[in-house]
């Protein structure tokens, strides 16, 4: 039998973006003021440092997607020796590009075989009626409390990430919601972003009147776009 290493244990170091936004939470689970959100691979990042700091030595690591697309991580992993084999969603050559001479890592195409599920893009649009002096950003915060809990916090979105660009033609105006999630949330981001547009907001600064929305492919010239937003 090979050695068994007793990994000892490491104190949580980031909190989710809806907890780093609310101090009072933070407070009454006994968390530092300092304690702030970080993403997936930054967490992981963090956690081996530890272990690693700790004396302990690991000859690699594995992770899916998430992780074999932060570059921030494998370099981590590389600076530190730490050997690695992480899947990318892009090509094998692709990624092979990203890393250093003598790197002691790896990174495999995906794959039909995954640790976890693999974000992918999507759009919907929208058309709503607003007045001339109506704000058009306003319903694109509204869509972001319907995903994110607040239309002020740390980035990525625990959900979905997702940009909203509008563009106004008269009383209309055109809404276009560039979002990456699990497959299985596609149906829940959609009815989420059509329920905070059709629900409307608060009447007070800004009023709008909601006329349609459908799913949209992802467009070829928002390709590096969805990217970015699956990475995050």
């Amino acid at each position: 039998m090979g050695e068994v290493i007793a990994a000892p244990p490491v104190r949580p170091v980031a909190i989710g973006s809806s907890w780093a936004a609310g101090p009072d939470r933070c407070r009454d689970a006994e968390l530092g003021e300092d304690t702030a959100f970080a993403t997936r691979p930054e967490l992981a990042a963090r956690m081996i440092a530890q272990f690693l700091d700790a004396g302990h030595r690991i000859p690699w690591v594995t992770g899916d997607e998430v992780y074999g697309g932060s570059p921030k991580l494998r370099a981590a992993l590389e600076q530190r020796g730490t050997g690695y084999v992480a899947c990318s969603s892009r090509s094998s050559s692709e990624a092979s590009r990203t890393r250093p001479t003598g790197s002691t890592g790896s990174t495999c195409a995906a794959d039909p075989v995954h640790t976890g599920p693999v974000r992918q893009a999507f759009a919907h649009e929208a058309v709503l009626v607003m007045g001339a002096d109506d704000d058009v950003r306003a319903p694109g915060a509204a869509i972001t409390v319907a995903l994110c809990g607040h239309w002020e916090h740390e980035p990525p979105c625990p959900l979905a990430p997702h940009h909203t660009a509008a563009e106004r033609s008269g009383s209309e105006v055109r809404l276009r919601v560039l979002f990456a999630t699990d497959p299985t949330s596609e149906a829940d981001v959609r009815s989420r972003i059509e329920e905070a547009l059709s629900q409307g907001p608060d009447g007070v600064t800004t009023r709008w009147r909601f006329r349609s929305a459908r799913p949209s492919p992802v467009r070829k010239d928002e390709a590096e776009h969805a990217e970015r937003l699956i990475q995050t």
